[in-house]
């Protein structure tokens, strides 16, 4: 089929899509579950302060996951915001379903990787069917607890960063996914005479880092996003959110498209 370029119209921004990660006890969960009308599902069965009525599920499979995925999507319902927490326990869930699917003993015991490719390959259909709930105008919001990690760079020597706690070819497919890699932590420094072993200190404030660093994975696709914010949902919906209205703004100041 011809394209004209002439009825061309403008893509419209879809709602959030963001993944906060972090250590324990950081204050993951309950940032995300500050999310307008969530579907939280808790598969890590957290202890939070906060009464989510219904809205707080635990699935104990991936077939679960998957079922509360398809009743967000094909029924009527009130909730506005779907969070999985977290991805590292999501990734055990899978793994255990792609072995009972497969007949796979482990995972990792199959010719040439096909149980992990076959791992990756589930990834990518369950962000094609986050994909499908985001356009219907559902926020995702996405937990996953962090690891330290070697980074060999041949322009640079080893140095450690905090990354996304998943298969090292799987967090990165995440990671494209979202619009926005919150790095929260406890910020923390270290104090200490000049050759004496440090001792870490922290004032107990909480924060999230959203733009690129080399010591944490970061990242944000929404214009004017903070380096560092206070780990509140509301602080940073209202980034998200902004960043969106001026994209779409100078979107359709370029395209001449005003709906």
């Amino acid at each position: 089929m011809a394209i004209n370029l002439n009825e061309l119209k403008g893509v419209k921004a879809h709602p959030p899509r963001a993944l906060l990660i972090g250590g324990r006890g950081v204050g993951k969960t309950m940032t995300a579950t500050g999310a307008e009308s969530p579907m939280f599902l808790d598969l890590e069965k957290s202890k939070i302060n906060r009464h989510l009525g219904a809205g707080h599920q635990r699935p104990q499979t991936y077939e679960d996951v998957l079922d509360y995925i398809d009743a967000l999507m094909t029924q009527e319902h009130s909730y506005k915001s779907l969070i999985i927490d977290t991805l590292d326990k999501l990734e055990i869930m899978l793994t255990d379903y792609i072995c009972r699917k497969n007949g796979y003993p482990n995972i990792n015991q199959t010719s040439w990787g096909e149980g992990l490719s076959k791992r990756t390959q589930e990834w990518t259909r369950l962000l094609s069917l986050l994909d499908d709930l985001n356009s219907k105008g559902m926020f995702i919001i996405l937990v996953a607890h962090t690891v330290v990690e070697e980074v060999r760079d041949p322009m640079l020597p080893a140095y450690d960063r905090h990354t996304t706690k998943l298969y090292k070819r799987d967090g990165p497919l995440i990671g494209d996914w979202v619009d926005l890699i919150g790095f929260c932590q406890i910020k923390t420094w270290a104090s200490g005479a000049e050759g004496e072993r440090k001792i870490a200190n922290t004032a107990g404030e909480r924060v999230i880092c959203c733009q690129p660093n080399p010591c944490y994975d970061a990242k944000t696709r929404y214009l004017g996003m903070p380096n560092e914010i206070p780990m509140d949902w509301g602080t940073l919906l209202h980034y998200m959110i902004n960043g969106s209205k001026v994209q779409n703004a100078e979107q359709n100041t370029t395209t001449g498209d005003e709906n």
